[in-house]
C-alpha cells in the first residue's frame, strides 16, 4: 500500500512540475511565437526605382503594389488601327505620382517572386488607390469604387479597349517586365 501511495505522489509531483515548466516556457517565448492571425508588418521609406506600373524597388526591396493590377510594361491597348503603349503610360503615370520624392511602403506578406505586397504612400496619397482612380490599373479587390469611377469617366486605359493585365500575362508569358 505504501509503495502505491509513493508512486501516486511521485506521478502527481511530476505532473505539477511539467505543468509549471510548460507554463514558464509559454510565457518566456510569447514574443517569439508565430502569430498566424497577424503577420509581422514592415515599413520602409525611401526613393523608388520604378520597374513598371505596379512594381517598384525601395532601398533594395522589390515591392508589388497590392490591391491593384496595372497593365504590363509591354502591353498595348486600343483598337487594331489605333494601338498605343498603355504599359509604358502606366509606368509614366506612376512616375508622375511619385514625382521623384520619398515614398513610404507598408507590407506584411510577400508573393511567389519574394516581392513585398505593399501599400505605398506619397505624402497622404495612397499610390495603389490613385493608380486605379486615375485609370492606369484595375482593382484587384481593394478599390472597386475607384475602378468604377475611372471606367465611367474613361480615364487612362478605360478610354479605349484593353485586355485585363492578368489575361494579357497568361497570353504573353515571355513579355513580362521581370
Amino acid at each position: 500500500m505504501r509503495q502505491k501511495q509513493i508512486l501516486g505522489k511521485h506521478t502527481f509531483d511530476c505532473l505539477v512540475v511539467a505543468i509549471i515548466l510548460g507554463a514558464a516556457f509559454y510565457l518566456l517565448t510569447e514574443d517569439t511565437r508565430v502569430h498566424f492571425d497577424r503577420p509581422k508588418e514592415h515599413e520602409l521609406s525611401g526613393y523608388a526605382h520604378l520597374i513598371d506600373g505596379d512594381s517598384i524597388i525601395v532601398e533594395s526591396v522589390e515591392m508589388r503594389l497590392i490591391g491593384m493590377d496595372a497593365v504590363e510594361l509591354h502591353q498595348l491597348c486600343g483598337s487594331a488601327n489605333e494601338e498605343y503603349r498603355c504599359g509604358v503610360e502606366a509606368k509614366n503615370h506612376l512616375e508622375h505620382i511619385i514625382d521623384g520624392g520619398i515614398v513610404r511602403c507598408r507590407w506584411a506578406q510577400t508573393d511567389i517572386y519574394h516581392r513585398a505586397l505593399a501599400t505605398c504612400y506619397k505624402g497622404d496619397v495612397v499610390i495603389n488607390r490613385q493608380m486605379v482612380l486615375d485609370g492606369y490599373a484595375v482593382s484587384f479587390n481593394d478599390f472597386p469604387s475607384e475602378e468604377k469611377l475611372a471606367k465611367q469617366q474613361k480615364r487612362g486605359i478605360w478610354r479605349s479597349p484593353f485586355q485585363r493585365p492578368a489575361k494579357w500575362r497568361r497570353q504573353h508569358p515571355w513579355q513580362r517586365a521581370r
